[in-house]
C-alpha cells in the first residue's frame, strides 16, 4: 500500500494478479470455447433430451410439453420441410403469436438445418412482405389466426401449424417410418436467423446471424 507512497488510493488494487485473474476470467467462464465453437443450439436441446425425456420442457398458459413430446414435435416439422428441400441457409418465415407451436416451428428450422425470419403477425402487409422478398424466404410457417396473410403468396409454401396440422400434409403423414431421428445438418457456420431492424429510418435491414 505504501510502496510508492504517493500512488492515488483508487489505484490499489485489493487483488493481486492471480487473484484478479481467477476471479474475472477463471471463475466467469460461462462457456467451454473448445467445446461450443462447433456446436449447434439443436445438438445442445437432442442431448437435453436423452437426459430429461420426461422432464416438463415447456410451460405456457394451461399447455406443457415434456422434452421427448417437444422433440417428438420438432422432428415432424423438420422432416416436413427436409421433404421441401429445406436444409443449411435455406430461410424459414415464422409469422405467429407467442406459444408452444412457435417454439416448435423454431427448433423445427434449425433440425432442419434451415434459418428462421420472424415476422411480426401485427406488422402491415408492405412491410411483411419486403421481409419476405429481401431475406428470400422459401417457406413460412403460420398458425390460423395468420394463416390468411398468405393465401394468396403462390410463390412460396405456407405451413399451418395450428393443433398440429400442416397444410397438404395431415399430421399422421408426417411420423417417420423409422425410429432414426432428422440428422441435424447444419454447421456452427451456417446461417440460424435473421432480424430486421425498425426500418425507422429507411428500409429495414436484416441482420444475418450463424449458431457459432
Amino acid at each position: 500500500v505504501i510502496n510508492p507512497p504517493f500512488r492515488p488510493m483508487k489505484r490499489i488494487s485489493l487483488l493481486n494478479k492471480d487473484e484478479k485473474e481467477l476471479i474475472i476470467h477463471g471463475r466467469n467462464q460461462s462457456y467451454d470455447v473448445r467445446t461450443i465453437n462447433n456446436t449447434c443450439l439443436q445438438n445442445l436441446f437432442i442431448k437435453q433430451v436423452k437426459r430429461t425425456q420426461d422432464r416438463i420442457a415447456i410451460s405456457f398458459k394451461d399447455n406443457q410439453l415434456s422434452y421427448a413430446k417437444l422433440d417428438h414435435l420438432i422432428e415432424k416439422v423438420a422432416f416436413k420441410l427436409n421433404s421441401l428441400r429445406i436444409g443449411p441457409e435455406s430461410r424459414v418465415g415464422v409469422c405467429m403469436y407467442r406459444s408452444i407451436d412457435m417454439i416448435i416451428a423454431l427448433y423445427g428450422i434449425h433440425r432442419a438445418g434451415a434459418a428462421y425470419v420472424p415476422l411480426d403477425p401485427d406488422f402491415p402487409t408492405d412491410r411483411i412482405d419486403f421481409i419476405i422478398n429481401d431475406s428470400d424466404i422459401q417457406c413460412i410457417l403460420t398458425i390460423d389466426d395468420t394463416n390468411s396473410r398468405f393465401e394468396n403468396r403462390d410463390d412460396i409454401s405456407v405451413l399451418n401449424m395450428s393443433e398440429g396440422k400442416i397444410v397438404d400434409c395431415s399430421i399422421n403423414n408426417l411420423l417417420l417410418k423409422n425410429n432414426e431421428k432428422n440428422e441435424t445438418i447444419a454447421t456452427s457456420d451456417n446461417l440460424a436467423y435473421i432480424l430486421y431492424t425498425s426500418g425507422s429510418t429507411g428500409k429495414p435491414k436484416g441482420v444475418m446471424l450463424d449458431h457459432r
